[in-house]
């Protein structure tokens, strides 16, 4: 299910009576490449592009980006317009648009940038999915950026990442050749997201950033997994490199000959522990604008990847990654004391997780 809050859009595509919708009405689809005409030398009132006089534009003519207020042109601070229909008094309904232009994207300064965060915990095919989304010439994920603990260290140095990130300020492999629209992070719930979660929740709406909540059914087969990569992190059986995430079949191979032995004590919290961490985000962060997806789903079904562009407005293209799956086998397979954890979850609640079962 979608929840639809404001979303980041770009420069005015026209006059401001064409294309402008109330906060309270959902956003009608927004172009994504557009130029407005020049603005003209007149009018700085009602329904003028031009900013009013006291407002500090950057950019060029073309796309203003507002840092002042203006008294008659109705633009004020943080990058938000605001005006009033042709005919409302001044205590009529307010307006708005978000301008999200840069100085510094140049010809693409015109383009519309939604903001995003993909919520998820380690071991749940983040990183896949983010390389899937990285390979749409038009989306820009720049990975883990607060796996760097100060850099999530309390709130202020948080807000203080996510305003570089969204202020098209973040340099990264992720940037794009062409025309960025959809820029965001991956983001483990770990990292300081839950436990600051309202005022993270705030940010977003009124940053007007989409989430795309991206966890695991099967908590069994995440757990055997961050065991394995743990295992490797420690022996470094790749030559003497650890990787998180392989290339190539015959690197897959060698990682998922590692069968971790589960230690049954700590088994059945490890996996409350989870289902816990999974189930409290999905209710702390209800009222953003969201859309959620399971691992399993997406690896039995790519076309749900479509819904995800739909989600952030792109065009729909072919996503590719170069990931390969480490442990492809039956859990049987890849757990050094299956009989004993078999014997320990069945008659629990996690039962279904023994036969690969996604829920």
């Amino acid at each position: 299910m979608l929840h639809s809050r404001g979303e980041p859009l770009a420069c005015l595509p026209g006059p401001l009576t064409l294309a402008t919708h109330p906060i309270a009405e959902p956003p009608r689809p927004f172009p994504l490449h557009f130029r407005p005409s020049r603005v003209s030398e007149g009018g700085r009132g009602e329904g003028s592009r031009r900013p009013a006089p006291g407002a500090r534009v950057i950019g060029s003519k073309d796309c203003w980006r507002v840092g002042g207020f203006g008294a008659r042109g109705g633009l004020i601070a943080d990058g938000i317009l605001r005006w009033r229909r042709p005919g409302e008094s001044g205590t009529g309904r307010r307006w708005r648009r978000r301008i999200s232009a840069s100085p510094l994207r140049k010809e693409c300064a015109c383009t519309g940038v939604r903001f995003f965060a993909i919520l998820s915990m380690q071991r749940s095919g983040s990183g896949w999915v983010e390389t899937l989304l990285n390979s749409h010439p038009n989306i820009s994920s720049n990975g883990e950026i607060f796996s760097v603990k100060d850099r999530r260290s309390n709130i202020t140095a948080i807000t203080k990442t996510l305003d570089k990130l969204y202020n098209l300020d973040w340099y990264s492999s992720a940037a794009k050749n062409e025309c960025t629209a959809a820029v965001g992070l991956k983001w483990m719930l770990n990292q300081g997201l839950m436990k600051h979660h309202q005022e993270i929740v705030e940010y977003f709406n009124r940053r007007g950033v989409s989430a795309i909540f991206l966890l695991r059914r099967n908590l069994l087969r995440r757990y055997v997994s961050i065991l394995a990569n743990a295992h490797d992190s420690a022996m470094k059986q790749l030559n003497g490199t650890h990787k998180a995430h392989v290339h190539s079949k015959h690197e897959a191979e060698i990682l998922a000959q590692y069968k971790p032995t589960i230690d049954k004590k700590t088994l059945i919290t490890e996996l409350k522990r989870s289902d816990k961490l999974a189930s409290d985000a999905l209710v702390n962060f209800k009222n953003t604008r969201h859309v959620v997806l399971y691992y399993e789903d997406v690896v039995s079904n790519r076309t749900m990847l479509m819904d995800v562009l739909d989600f952030l407005r792109v065009p729909k293209r072919k996503l590719s990654s170069r990931h390969v799956k480490i442990h492809t086998k039956q859990l049987c397979d890849h757990i050094d004391n299956w009989a004993d954890v078999n014997n320990f979850l069945k008659g629990t609640r996690f039962e279904s997780f023994l036969n690969g079962s996604r829920r």
